[in-house]
């Protein structure tokens, strides 16, 4: 692909006299003084090989993932330093963009610093892509933001101009992040591409650490489970269009994982892949223990579990109220080991909901339900004492963490397309089993713990 001569934010000029069929060399501005590098020229607007993306992933205090989607084969880096005129600035390891993967591209960037803002920007066939910017995760305690949701299914999703305008540290989406239905790998891999070219959503992921799962439609249809045919084009096509930190890691059959910020532990479920597999178990043995063990092993001030399906009582199919015995085996080995701080998240149901259940725990266990980002929306009908609140239309969820003060504590809000709060609620680590005494944080090197099938 020939570089356009109308490249923008380049810190070196391009003489005439130094253009050449198919390639430019850059020559520095000054003259009197030999730089060591400069920065690559960038492409003009609407003609970068950047075709989706970038996307900032699975971010620890000291790296984080990049993904990006190319316009054909060849070779990717991401250029990133602490400044913002880059100066000073290093390099990734190169990775290629390949057909075989979508032309998506998982870049690492090591070595970096806690709790500290990053400007990054993509390099390939010698020019530059738009500059972004990132944080990474706290070492210890901190107060950070959480945005949330799912049911992304609908084109013009404003919702992520509201939730950018909200400033989160970290997304997560939980399932149904796309609507594709489909169980063959170019279908699955086009609603993907469909979904980037959203720009909202593309300006939040772009300078948003996001994790995502999968729930019934981005996996392979309405309320499918690990039984029907397909399930590993679906695997592929997730694996390929987020940056978790077990993706895109083919050992794992499956997409759990866990992650930590600032003293929050968090346990992405898996809720498709191993559904009815074994009949009655939504997880599935090695998920199941995975999840069992981790939690017994966090010493995190909250541990956040995160489901595509709710897990209240209200909706009698397609959630967890299907596998009541593996929803109970859970809450009693929460409660048999003391495992303290735990908080449920869930989408799919196409309204917010903050509830407040009585379980097999010896405190209340708080469930919060966001959805939908972008999609038809359900009526808060009927009644429940222990929902405390409800919202019907498109919407997103924030949860503000803080482990600094004392006690430590959440705020959980629900926000209307306009980033306008409707509900919210409080929640202190004294009202759900007390503070966890252990220090320091467990390290997340591999968050699919290499557990097998």
């Amino acid at each position: 692909m020939r570089r356009s001569e109308a490249s923008q934010g380049s810190d070196c000029t391009i003489p005439a006299t130094m253009r050449y069929p198919g390639a430019v060399l850059p020559i520095c501005a000054s003259v009197s003084v030999i730089l060591t590098s400069c920065a690559p020229p960038r492409y003009a607007e609407g003609q970068s090989w950047v075709t989706a993306g970038p996307m900032v992933g699975h971010t620890t205090a000291t790296s984080a993932i990049v993904w990006a989607r190319a316009s054909g084969e060849g070779d990717v880096s991401v250029r990133y330093a602490t400044d913002a005129s880059m100066k000073d600035a290093r390099e990734s390891d190169t990775v290629s963009a390949k057909m075989a993967s979508d032309l998506t591209v998982h870049m690492a960037i090591p070595d970096l610093k806690p709790d500290t803002r990053y400007f990054y920007e993509l390099v390939s066939r010698g020019s530059a892509s738009a500059r972004h910017t990132f944080k990474t995760a706290p070492s210890g305690g901190a107060k950070f933001r959480v945005a949330f949701g799912s049911c992304a299914g609908q084109p013009g999703q404003t919702v992520f101009r509201a939730m950018r305008e909200a400033k989160p540290d970290l997304l997560l989406m939980l399932g149904d992040n796309v609507y594709a239905n489909a169980s063959e790998l170019p279908a699955l891999r086009a609603y993907y591409r469909n979904s980037r070219a959203e720009p909202d959503f593309g300006a939040v992921i772009a300078e948003t650490p996001t994790w995502a799962i999968w729930d019934d439609h981005d996996f392979l249809g309405n309320d499918l489970d690990g039984t029907a045919p397909g399930k590993e084009n679906a695997l592929k096509a997730f694996r390929e269009y987020w940056a978790n930190g077990n993706v895109p890691d083919t050992s794992q059959r499956g997409i759990w994982h866990r992650f930590t910020w600032g003293n929050v532990e968090f346990f992405m479920l898996d809720d498709r892949f191993h559904r009815n597999v074994v009949k009655g178990s939504m997880l599935g043995p090695t998920q199941r223990r995975w999840l069992f063990d981790n939690l017994k092993q966090s010493n995190a001030m909250f541990k956040v579990i995160a489901s595509g399906s709710v897990w209240n009582t209200q909706k009698p199919h397609d959630s967890w109220n299907e596998f009541p015995e593996e929803r109970r085996a859970l809450f009693e080995h929460i409660a048999a080991h003391k495992i303290a701080g735990v908080v449920l998240m869930a989408g799919d149901i196409h309204r917010g909901e903050v509830w407040r259940m009585k379980t097999e725990l010896p405190y209340p266990l708080y469930e919060l339900v966001s959805s939908p980002l972008a999609m038809r929306v359900s009526d808060c009908t009927g009644e429940h004492p222990e929902r405390l609140g409800c919202y019907s239309g498109n919407m997103f969820s924030t949860l503000d963490v803080d482990t600094v003060s004392t006690p430590a504590a959440l705020h959980v809000a629900l926000h209307d397309e306009g980033g306008k709060v409707v509900f919210a609620h409080d929640i202190s680590v004294d009202e759900i089993g007390g503070p966890t005494k252990a220090e320091p944080l467990r390290p997340t090197v591999n968050p699919g713990d290499n557990y097998e099938d």
